[in-house]
């Protein structure tokens, strides 16, 4: 029965029973209850973290960050960055029970500690320049940036940094006020200012500035690029950058008080201002650490810029106390930025320049390791004159164009990634070189590799070198020749049946059947070689040309092949023939072009600068040699070293006479019969060497040809042997004038070759001051007879004395003068030097310099003036405005000091301020006599004004005040919706401040009082009574003047209703009175009381005198008891005070300078307390009599 009184199991036995618990409970000591076992005390209940008791069981389970295994006790962690990289922006680092974010490297982590925000550092400055040391206010050198600074609208020239933490452009800021942009002051609002922390700075004992700037490719100039490409999201590569930054800066005046403890504080930071010519930015760089005042002289700093007044922008908290968190506006983060796009440019110029630099650019990453060593072992220097260049087979002219006469080198080599070439023009009236149209190029301009020739070469110059003025660039990439290094070909020729003319210019006749090496030189890895293969010429006793065979053993070699019907051509042992059948067809490889020249000639260029031509001329083949080396050359041609008298030289070398006779120069020829081993020519089937030649063969003689014919016949060649020979063995006139005419034209060519023209030696520029005569002196020399004129049309004159011209010019209209000296040789020769006029037009102690001018390729050249501080404008011609430089004091008059004086000045500080250090400062004329005020006086910016206790008027002499007349002017409205239980303070308080802002708005510039403007209006609410529309409201408006009339009170309530709804409040003007007595009966009762009152308020005015002088002194508490009895003011009531409100407790009296108690009976419950605003928020005094305590 009953379980047995177990709690859980029951289990009979004999005579007895046994109680018994489930698993997990243990039985009590009565051995009849069970008790749960805490299985959490014993081993933590096996689990691995957190074991929670249940009744008859537990559970274990795990920490955030853990998941709990199958046997419900181990745990194991939870890898959250397999999840969504555990919401990390960039690494996830899980760690045992939680997970870590990270950045890379230039990012830092948010509060959240996932998000990773780029940041910039301060940027290292190597090789800064300090400037600004131990000044107080001041700016640097200019630094120019030739490449522009797009800057809004404008394009900038010229960068200043100031000490007082503002990067200028255009001009130079000294100022020292902070001030909003574009601020009123004009001389801020027309600059041009990047500030990254406007204050005044003071260096004069600490602090630095410093600054660098970045023009080329600069690592952190790289990495300022990303960051901005990674802020803004556009991909951006800087070309220009000015890196400033502002150390250990103190606020002014702490030069001249170093130990006080709010001057002794620090700022450091930086900014950068960077453009790719087109885009600019400007960086703000700050460090939480580094940055500790943000206040000098009671301003606040300035962040952020101004272009001019029409673009600018403030940071949000500038000129606020709040400024300082812009270092500090995330504790995690140890670095702030700030970036500023500042402008963008859309001129033609700027994008000219932007293709510049991103060529030059370009130009260095992509060909670096080939534009220093183009020696001129790869080009050939430039032919000093056009006639040169027209003979010299090395150089193509370039037939498209048409302004010079350019020629380029006509077979370049392969070098790395490019085949560079040179390129070279010339004067088209005169012949002159212009250096600086004759530079390297990348790829000449022909065949396959003229588009390679406009992207690196033509476009990289027509973006530099014109109106964007960076040619300077172009420039150092392709250094332009002055042909100083020029070494001109020399040439060799065999012609006829065949006559040989050497290197040095030996013409002798060989008339050997077979192949011989006519000329060899070895090179320095390879020799090259040119060889001729002759037979009999039909029905006569000499032989002629019947193949060639030219190049490099072992690399490319060319073979012509002469017959009656024109050429056969081999390259490297192939037919290439029908390749080049069209005149200027051309096959080319990297050692050798081969070209169809004309219908009846075959020339190849070898890079090495050699050049082969064959031609068949009357029939006949003959080749022409070109060649600029001297060294190891031998062969039929001779032995080429300038000396024509050992150029017999055997191979043995053994040298035959000059003077030798044909047939010993026979033997010489035969002596450099090829064998097959050496030989380039190639050979049918079963064919040799040996099959084309005749050693037993013996031809006819010079000699004995000119020893059997009359001088009649020697006088048809003018006497020529070459001539004579060919006109006697064949009989053919024409094939004896084409033999003349090759000999007498090779010789000519030869003469122009080495006909250098004269040379001018002076200055590249010429210095032309215009107030003075100006003179330019050079010298020429020439081996030739010459002359010299002056081309151009700046007027002068040209004289010489002892070998040195002088032209002497003065002229002041420059603007489009150019000139030109021409030296011209009897040969045709001409020399031109154009050295660049730079126009030095400064006044006034300006000082030339080359420093930011635009374009410094242009000719003439107007140089920039650097200007004594009194002077500026283009020439310094304009006495320098000091007020740029400083501003002053709003409303006081800054005064430039008439240059040759400096600077400039403040006039006096306005009325009611005084001079301190720099500024001027508001003068508190009330803390001498009170500004003669005989109440309250209250200092105000620059002036004061006096006020009275409310219940007294001021009067005319506006120093002192009158007591408010006994019967003041009061208005009745009605306010729907209230009663005057409803009608709280809050309510109240409401309505006073609505009604004076209506009176301070719309009475502004009416006559609504003696003082229209500025006028602090003050509401007295007398009276609050209970009517059927709701409540009459009893109440008075004053002003510190007077009391204003009850229609113009009504006016102005009425005329704004709509402004009190909005607020809350319906008025009306009531139609009757509160109470319901008529008006007769009102009048009769109040003459009755009054009366009466006179009588008592007599005897309470003593009474209350004596008690208020006995309570008031001694306690607060008790007045406040007295107040409640006699007066029904609440304790817990507020106190309106104009629109302020306060309890009315006893620590409210001392805040005030006058209190005074308005009430009309003790059943209204109505004690309303106003005061001047003033009292609350302007004057300290505070009670110090009872006296001052006024009851009306």
């Amino acid at each position: 029965a009953n379980n047995g009184n177990c709690s859980q199991s029951c289990a009979n036995t004999n005579g007895s029973y046994i109680c018994s618990c489930q698993i997990g409970y243990i039985l009590d000591a009565n051995n009849r209850s069970c008790n749960d076992v805490n299985e959490c005390s014993m081993n933590n209940g096996g689990c691995s973290q957190t074991c929670t008791n249940t009744n008859g069981s537990y559970t274990c389970s795990c920490r955030v960050g853990f998941l709990i295994n199958a046997d419900n006790r181990t745990c194991n962690d939870i890898n959250e960055c397999n999840s969504s990289n555990g919401g990390c922006s960039h690494a996830c680092n899980n760690t045992i029970g939680s997970y870590i974010c990270s950045c890379r490297t230039g990012y830092q982590l948010d509060v959240g500690g996932t998000k990773c925000t780029r940041y910039l550092p301060f940027v290292a400055l190597e090789g800064a320049v300090e400037v600004l040391n131990g000044t107080d206010d001041g700016y640097s050198s200019p630094i120019y940036s030739n490449l522009g600074f797009p800057f809004g609208a404008s394009t900038q020239y010229r960068a200043f940094v100031g000490a007082n933490g503002i990067i200028s452009f255009g001009a130079g800021w000294t100022a020292s006020i902070p001030q909003l942009f574009p601020s009123s002051n004009t001389a801020t609002r027309i600059a041009y200012i990047v500030a990254p922390f406007w204050s005044d700075n003071d260096l004069r004992l600490a602090g630095s500035v410093t600054y660098q700037v970045h023009e080329s490719l600069t690592n952190q100039l790289a990495i300022v690029s990303a960051f901005i490409s990674d802020t803004t999201g556009t991909k951006f590569n800087g070309t220009w950058m000015l890196v400033a930054q502002w150390n250990g800066a103190h606020p002014f005046p702490h030069g001249t008080n170093p130990t006080s403890p709010a001057l002794n504080v620090t700022n450091t930071y930086q900014a950068i201002v960077i453009t790719d010519a087109i885009q600019s930015y400007a960086i703000f760089t700050y460090n939480c650490q580094l940055l500790q005042w943000v206040q000098s002289q009671s301003k606040y700093a300035v962040v952020g810029f101004n272009a001019g007044g029409t673009n600018y922008t403030n940071y949000d908290s500038s000129g606020t106390a709040q400024i300082g968190s812009i270092a500090c506006n995330n504790s995690t983060y140890p670095w702030s930025n700030v970036v500023y796009n500042i402008g963008k440019s859309s001129s033609d110029t700027q994008n000219l320049r932007k293709q510049c630099l991103s060529n030059y650019t370009n130009d260095i990453l992509k060909f670096s390791t080939i534009v220093g060593s183009l020696t001129t072992s790869i080009l050939q220097p430039c032919p000093c004159s056009r006639r040169q260049a027209q003979v010299d087979t090395r150089f193509t002219k370039d037939a498209r164009r048409n302004d010079f006469e350019c020629y380029y080198q006509s077979k370049p080599s392969k070098f790395r990634n490019a085949y560079p070439t040179r390129y070279c023009c010339y004067d088209k009236s005169n012949g002159a070189l212009f250096p600086r149209l004759s530079t390297p190029l990348l790829f000449p301009p022909k065949g396959a590799m003229f588009s390679d020739y406009q992207t690196y070469d033509a476009s990289f110059q027509k973006a530099c070198c014109g109106v964007a003025g960076m040619c300077n660039l172009y420039f150092e990439r392709r250094a332009p020749d002055n042909c100083s290094h020029y070494a001109p070909q020399r040439r060799a020729i065999a012609n006829g049946d065949p006559h040989f003319t050497t290197l040095d210019g030996m013409t002798y006749t060989f008339n050997g059947w077979g192949e011989y090496k006519v000329f060899q030189q070895q090179q320095l890895d390879s020799t090259f070689l040119l060889q001729a293969r002759t037979a009999p010429i039909v029905n006569t006793s000499a032989t002629q040309f019947v193949g060639f065979a030219f190049g490099s053993k072992g690399s490319d070699y060319v073979e012509v092949q002469a017959h009656d019907n024109g050429f056969t051509i081999l390259f490297n042992g192939g037919n290439i023939t029908n390749n080049l059948t069209i005149v200027n067809s051309l096959i080319s490889s990297d050692m050798v072009d081969i070209s169809r020249t004309d219908n009846n000639s075959v020339t190849s260029i070898f890079a090495n600068g050699i050049s082969v031509t064959i031609s068949i001329v009357v029939g006949l083949p003959v080749f022409q040699l070109a060649v600029s080396t001297t060294e190891n050359i031998t062969g039929l041609l001779g032995n080429y070293n300038g000396n024509p008298n050992d150029d017999f030289k055997f191979p043995n070398g053994t040298v035959l006479l000059p003077n030798s006779t044909d047939k010993q120069l026979y033997i010489f020829g035969q002596s450099y019969q090829i064998v097959e081993s050496e030989s380039l020519f190639t050979y049918p089937g079963g064919y040799s060497a040996a099959n084309y030649s005749n050693t037993t063969y013996l031809p006819a003689f010079l000699e004995d040809v000119l020893a059997n014919v009359s001088a009649a016949f020697k006088a048809t060649c003018n006497n020529n042997p070459s001539c004579i020979f060919d006109y006697a063995l064949t009989g053919n006139m024409a094939i004896a004038n084409a033999t003349l005419g090759t000999i007498t034209q090779n010789a000519m060519n030869n003469i122009i070759a080495f006909s250098f023209p004269p040379t001018i030696v002076g200055s590249e520029m010429f210095l032309i001051n215009t107030s003075i005569v100006s003179v330019y002196n050079f010298t020429v020399n020439s081996s030739n007879v010459f002359t010299v004129s002056v081309i151009g049309s700046l007027n002068g004159s040209l004289t010489q004395n002892n070998g040195i011209y002088s032209f002497s010019t003065i002229n002041s209209n420059l603007s489009a003068a150019t000139v030109s000296f021409l030296a011209n040789d009897t040969l045709g020769s001409a020399t031109m030097l154009t050295p660049q006029l730079q126009i030095c037009a400064c006044m006034n102690g300006g000082t030339c310099t080359k420093d930011g001018v635009l374009n410094v390729d242009q000719n003439p050249l107007t140089l920039n003036c650097q200007c004594p501080p009194a002077w500026t404008g283009a020439f310094c011609e304009v006495d320098y405005n000091g007020c740029l430089d400083l501003v002053c004091f709003p409303g006081v008059q800054c005064m430039d000091v008439p240059a040759p004086g400096t600077g400039a000045k403040c006039g006096p500080c306005p009325v009611g301020y005084t001079k301190v250090d720099k500024e001027c400062q508001d003068i508190n004329e009330c803390a001498v006599f009170n500004g003669n005020c005989s109440q309250f006086c209250n200092n105000t910016a620059g002036s004061y004004y006096c006020s009275c206790k409310l219940g007294s008027l001021l009067n005319d002499d506006n120093r002192t005040c009158s007591a408010i007349p006994d019967t003041p002017n009061t208005v009745l409205v009605t306010l729907s919706g209230y009663t005057v239980d409803t009608f709280s303070e809050d309510k109240r308080t409401s309505f006073i401040n609505i009604v004076q802002q209506i009176f301070r708005t719309y009475c502004t510039g009416r006559a609504c009082s003696r003082q229209a403007t500025n006028t602090q209006y003050f509401v007295i609410i007398r009276r609050v009574q209970n009517s059927a529309a709701g409540i009459v409201i009893t109440l008075q408006v004053q002003t510190s003047r007077a009391v204003l009339s009850d229609a113009i009170v009504t006016q102005v309530l009425m005329s704004n209703k709509g402004m009190l709804m909005l607020a809350g409040f319906t008025v009306e003007e009531p139609d009757t009175q509160p109470s319901t007595l008529s008006s007769n009966v009102i009048i009769a009762i109040i003459i009755v009381v009054a009366a009466a009152a006179i009588a008592i308020a007599l005897i309470i005015i003593v009474f209350l005198a004596i008690l208020f002088k006995k309570c008031c002194c001694r306690t607060q508490k008790k007045y406040e008891t007295n107040m409640e009895n006699e007066m029904s003011l609440k304790k817990s009531e507020k106190i309106v005070i104009g629109n302020e409100a306060a309890t009315n407790s006893d620590d409210q009296f001392g805040e005030v300078s006058s209190i005074h108690i308005i009430y009309d009976e003790p059943a209204d419950k109505e004690a309303s307390i106003s005061a001047n605003e003033t009292m609350a928020s302007t004057v300290s005094q505070t009670v110090v009599s009872c006296n001052e305590i006024t009851v009306l």
